[in-house]
């Protein structure tokens, strides 16, 4: 009940504020395991895919710091947060990504790692390979354009007004023996794949 109506009411904002507008919103599966993968450059980031994903509800990663603070801690995690640490490899956020997809759920993990200081798409980390290979499930590129003139890194609040358009591309799904022949890291492989499905999105916005 508390994500639905915090969704409402955030679709209501960005509607309102940032005028914002779909594209391929349709690519989006209704059930399954789904890896869901957005270029990312703002704090709003979380809340504008979350939010623009009707269909299904999606979890998502938030710094395990958050949790220490016990209603902030409820209500992130009511709306689908699990706690991960930070410049560390994380087992348990690990498994619980593989956990949640292998139940069939939807899961945003952010494939840069971090947001873009300058707001074109950074490179894709090979541990976002890895997660995309272990996870077996499919991968949703999605392509957000103009949060971060809205809310860029290092700026204390976010602009009230502006326009945003997310792009939602097609399905894909990565395998191992997908990687061609010869290829000594297929995380890396795989990383690279998941910013060329970006880079389409990016280019065909404009």
């Amino acid at each position: 009940m508390i994500f639905r109506i915090t969704r409402f009411i955030l679709r209501l904002l960005f509607r309102l504020f940032y005028r914002w507008q779909f594209v391929g919103v349709e690519n989006v599966p209704a059930k399954g395991g789904l890896l869901v993968v957005p270029n990312h450059a703002s704090f709003l980031d979380p809340l504008l895919v979350g939010s623009a994903i009707t269909c299904r509800k999606t979890r998502f990663m938030a710094k395990r710091e958050l949790f220490k603070i016990r209603p902030f801690a409820w209500f992130i995690g009511s709306l689908g947060a699990f706690p991960v640490s930070r410049g560390a490899a994380d087992r348990l956020a690990l498994r619980t990504i593989f956990e949640l997809l292998a139940q069939g759920q939807s899961v945003l993990l952010f494939p840069e790692g971090t947001r873009t200081l300058d707001g074109r798409l950074g490179e894709v980390n090979r541990g976002s390979g890895f997660i995309a290979l272990g996870g077996k499930a499919p991968i949703l590129p999605i392509f957000i354009k103009g949060s971060y003139q809205l809310w860029p890194k290092g700026k204390l609040l976010p602009c009230l007004f502006g326009r945003i358009t997310i792009s939602f591309g097609t399905p894909i799904e990565l395998r191992a023996t997908d990687a061609p022949d010869g290829e000594k890291d297929v995380n890396a492989w795989a990383a690279k794949r998941i910013r060329q499905e970006l880079v389409k999105l990016e280019d065909a916005l404009g």
